[in-house]
């Protein structure tokens, strides 16, 4: 209660929302006005020692008087002994208990009769199993704070903040990410199952409330559709149930427009969103509307000083997925003037096949023909590599200049507690860093690096560079694996530079998978970039999958089966 010392007297719901009870009986009010279900009142086991007992054994009853309670007699002590006992659950304590008052006063029990009592009443309260019903969804949701939450959204706390403090539209998608997330780490296949009823909950209130004028705007809608596309992440094993998610927050935020994200709790929103709208834009090889101005400015126009670092790097994220569209349109472009001059249908047919996302026959239509338009394209797309390259490096510069001691070089035995070793045999030291913070952002610096410099070799060295010929085409390796055999070379201080991406992000594994420091957050935001650099060590930048390359599947499946994470990767070949 208020002001008084001691423990509440309210009843269980208050005390688990942390509100004041009117104590009423046999429900409080409190809860019927809120709508919420009651859930009574504790009623604790009181246990109270005699220390004036003594160790009285208890007298022998006939059959059939169980339920008789014999006259006090005196012992020899001067204590008066009652022995009762009861023909009923017997099974869950012993048949007799002593009930013992002392006439004078004068004469102390015996430590080992004390002992005897209180050793008793101990095994029984704890053969007794707490009923912990009411505590585990706060159960569910600490544990998903803790060991995933409190580290994914380093810096902003905006989906953080909508577990802690939750509305009626985000109640039901953040109970079913807390169950499944719970569920997998513990393999309880009955809670995830749980997860699946609450998160088709979420689902229904979803579809209502985005047809709403009033709510389809609100925050809460978006961090309900994000905590979802967590959900899917977890629980998932086919990459478009989250694609799906990530693309519905995309469409709420553009929406919403860069003006509705200025206050401090909507900038953290939309901090917290940006990454997987734009990760969501790269899987699908399509342009993210993050990337125009407005996007990158508009939010902190009124304090800009509060764009992070990490803010600026996810500016220069936002661009690779217009960039990857960009070459695709090369490549429609580069087979479609093959194909119309020497290359044959069944040649073509097999180039298409090989996309992640097939061109259409519109693509095809639309494709520039001529040598002159084709080199215009090539030239537009290297201007902006470079550009994004520069502001890469400048950010890099700033970044070591403010962080000199962020990143050192340790023996892979230092991470003795990491739950996944790194091989020194393939990439010599792990990488260390002062906090989880600074390992997502030079993570996250190596995955641009990586892929900016994918695409300047394949559109300037490599197949699709304006000097390619007809018979360039059909390989479609990059000039990595056939530098030696083919004349488009990639400069020797370009390609070292790729491969040192690459490897930094393997580096970088036994620090984000130390569990004690960073739960399962480490794990969460190193399974993209590990994605991207295994593209290093496979077809068509190698011959054949490398021993990295196997590594880096197995890191994955590790993360999926141990920790409950990226269920799409635990059951791959």
């Amino acid at each position: 209660m208020v002001n008084i010392p001691g423990r509440s007297k309210g009843c269980l719901t208050c005390r688990r929302r942390k509100v004041k009870c009117d104590e009423g009986k046999p429900t409080c009010q409190r809860c019927e006005r809120g709508g919420h279900d009651c859930q009574g009142y504790p009623h604790p086991l009181r246990v109270v020692f005699d220390r004036s007992c003594p160790d009285v054994p208890p007298k022998s009853q006939s059959e059939g008087s169980a339920s008789k309670v014999e006259e006090p007699t005196a012992n020899e002590d001067g204590m008066l002994a009652v022995n009762r006992s009861t023909s009923r659950s017997t099974s869950r304590r012993p048949s007799t208990e002593l009930l013992a008052v002392s006439r004078s006063g004068s004469r102390r029990p015996s430590a080992e009769s004390v002992g005897s009592v209180q050793e008793d009443l101990i095994t029984r309260s704890l053969l007794k199993e707490p009923d912990l019903s009411p505590f585990r969804d706060e159960i569910y949701s600490s544990f998903l704070v803790k060991n995933l939450l409190v580290h994914v959204d380093i810096g902003r706390g905006a989906i953080l903040s909508a577990c802690e403090k939750r509305s009626p539209m985000t109640d039901d998608s953040v109970q079913a990410l807390a169950m499944a997330f719970y569920g997998r780490i513990h393999r309880q296949d009955e809670i995830c199952q749980q997860g699946a009823v609450w998160y088709g909950k979420a689902l229904r209130k979803l579809s209502r409330a985005v047809t709403d004028p009033n709510l389809v705007f609100s925050t809460s809608i978006v961090l309900s559709t994000a905590t979802l596309a967590m959900y899917e992440f977890v629980t998932s094993t086919q990459t478009a149930a989250w694609i799906q998610h990530a693309g519905g927050v995309g469409r709420l935020i553009e929406a919403r427009g860069p003006w509705l994200h200025q206050s401090p709790e909507e900038l953290r929103l939309f901090e917290s969103v940006r990454l997987i709208i734009a990760a969501r834009s790269l899987n699908n090889g399509t342009r993210c509307f993050l990337e125009q101005p407005d996007w990158t400015s508009i939010p902190w126009a009124l304090a800009p000083h509060q764009k992070s670092s990490s803010n600026s790097l996810v500016d220069i994220f936002c661009t690779l997925p217009g960039l990857i569209e960009d070459q695709k349109h090369l490549k429609i472009a580069r087979i479609a003037s093959f194909a119309t001059s020497a290359l044959s249908t069944d040649l073509k047919a097999s180039k298409v096949s090989s996309f992640a996302i097939p061109p259409s026959a519109t693509d095809f239509a639309l494709a520039p023909r001529s040598p002159q338009d084709y080199q215009s394209l090539v030239t537009a797309l290297h201007e902006q590599l470079f550009k994004q390259l520069r502001v890469l490096q400048e950010w890099k510069e700033s970044w070591d200049e403010a962080n000199p001691s962020a990143v050192s070089s340790l023996d892979h035995a230092s991470f003795a507690s990491s739950s996944y070793k790194l091989p020194s045999e393939l990439f010599g030291s792990a990488l260390d860093f002062p906090d989880l913070l600074r390992a997502k952002e030079y993570t996250l610096y190596n995955t641009i690096l990586f892929s900016l410099l994918s695409i300047l070799f394949e559109t300037k060295y490599g197949w699709l560079s304006p000097s390619a010929t007809s018979g360039d085409v059909p390989s479609l390796l990059p000039t990595v694996y056939v530098s030696q055999e083919q004349s488009f070379k990639i400069p020797d201080d370009l390609a070292l530079q790729r491969c040192q991406a690459a490897v930094d992000i393997c580096r970088a594994v036994p620090y984000h998978l130390l569990f004690e420091k960073h739960g399962c957050g480490g794990a969460y935001l190193l399974m993209f970039p590990l994605i991207i650099a295994q593209q290093h060590f496979t077809p068509p930048w190698t011959e054949m999958p490398t021993s990295e390359a196997l590594w880096i599947k197995g890191v994955l499946r590790h993360i999926a089966d141990g920790w409950g994470l990226g269920s799409m990767y635990s059951a791959e070949d």
